[in-house]
């Protein structure tokens, strides 16, 4: 479903606002969701090997309780600063609008339990309440975006799909773990801060990494071209999205296999990621074949530029096929520090290397800067990987 929802709502809603609005709504959603992700705390990861790996019935839900405890402390800190930012920087009374109603996504995020349904092997659960607060997203913009004034609702309803997802995962864990939200103490709150700290870091620098193309294209350029740029970033996710549902559902039983056997968990990966990596190989090959006719099903504006930037993308779809697994098996043995530095590194490098190559080749540096972001990802990535394993074999001799 979450594969679906952009190709039944983007073209629709650059029918309705046209593609400057839509550009200027992608770029507030990708700083908002940058807020979003300050507000997770990388909780997706530690909460699930946390949760993964407790079997005390009573402990699991302490940690459910103080993380959802954090969360709310983190976006209370954040929404005055929020909202002072962009009174006070933004002066389109639209624009303004847009950005403050996109605060929605942070907000929801509060309430994000799927880390907790993960953690817990609810992912079935976890799918269908995810499918049901993203019906309850197509319905609003459906049934509410009209006109291009409209445009400050599609982040809102965004944000609201979020809400309805988190509020449902609150109430079917409350009923089935027995959830009271009662006091934790400031302790536990920081330790959960410090020990999440790591995979905060770097689930910034990883979303500044693949998200910052679209701001960085409308300072740049305009909004007209950050919305172009939002095309060929939703076709490409869309695509990349099967890592992602990969690294998910695998994630808690690589997790407890790695606490048993590095070389089992490595075999659970190989089996299973042989038919991710023949889905993608196959997915990019329709990619290429049918192009132009999934250009024009989102706008017949802008196509030859678009066109080039696809079949450009392609190519990075190749190079994740790579990092995916190798990403799994380190997270699954919770290299903080690594991972943490190379996602501070990967953003800075993105973010020179972008406006360098999108100063001089205008749009199209944009899908240049993709593409090196993920050579930098796969080459880090496999470097940490060798060194690991070199220690191990070391320790064998």
């Amino acid at each position: 479903m979450g594969l679906l929802v952009p190709v039944l709502l983007v073209p629709y809603i650059i029918n309705k606002v046209g593609l400057e609005s839509y550009g200027m709504s992608a770029v507030a959603f990708s700083v908002s969701y940058f807020f979003a992700m300050i507000v997770d705390y990388g909780f997706n990861i530690t909460g699930v090997n946390k949760l993964a790996k407790e079997t005390n019935r009573n402990r699991k839900r302490t940690i459910i309780i103080n993380i959802i405890y954090t969360k709310i402390l983190i976006f209370l800190i954040l929404l005055p600063f929020c909202l002072v930012i962009y009174n006070y920087i933004i002066s389109n009374t639209l624009d303004r609008q847009v950005y403050i109603m996109s605060l929605a996504i942070p907000l929801a995020s509060v309430l994000n339990l799927s880390w907790a349904l993960q953690g817990l092997h609810k992912i079935k659960t976890w799918s269908l309440i995810t499918i049901f607060g993203q019906i309850g997203y197509i319905v609003l913009v459906y049934s509410f975006i009209e006109k291009t004034e409209d445009v400050i609702l599609v982040n809102l309803f965004y944000g609201a799909g979020l809400f309805i997802s988190g509020l449902t995962s609150l109430i079917y864990i409350r009923a089935r773990y027995n959830l009271i939200l009662i006091k934790v103490s400031f302790d536990s709150i920081k330790d959960e801060l410090k020990g999440g700290y790591h995979f905060f870091l770097s689930n910034i620098g990883n979303y500044l990494s693949l998200y910052f193309l679209s701001p960085l294209v409308g300072y740049l350029i305009s909004y007209e071209m950050a919305g172009v740029y939002s095309i060929i970033e939703k076709i490409y996710n869309i695509a990349r999205r099967p890592f992602t549902i990969y690294q998910t559902f695998m994630l808690p039983k690589v997790s407890q296999q790695v606490s048993v056997s590095t070389l089992s968990a490595k075999n659970i990966i190989r089996i299973t990621y042989i038919f991710v990596a023949i889905f993608i190989f196959f997915e990019i090959i329709v990619l290429f074949a049918f192009q132009e006719k999934i250009i024009m099903y989102f706008t017949d504006t802008n196509l030859h530029i678009l066109l080039r930037m696809l079949t450009f993308a392609l190519l990075g779809l190749f190079i994740v096929i790579i990092n995916c697994p190798i990403s799994l098996y380190l997270i699954a043995l919770d290299r903080k520090k690594e991972l943490m530095r190379m996602a501070i590194l990967a953003p800075v490098f993105g973010l020179i290397s972008g406006s360098f190559l999108i100063y001089y080749f205008g749009i199209i540096g944009s899908v240049f800067t993709l593409i090196l972001v993920e050579i930098f990802y796969t080459t880090y990535l496999y470097v940490i990987y060798k060194r690991l394993n070199k220690v191990t074999e070391q320790k064998q001799l």
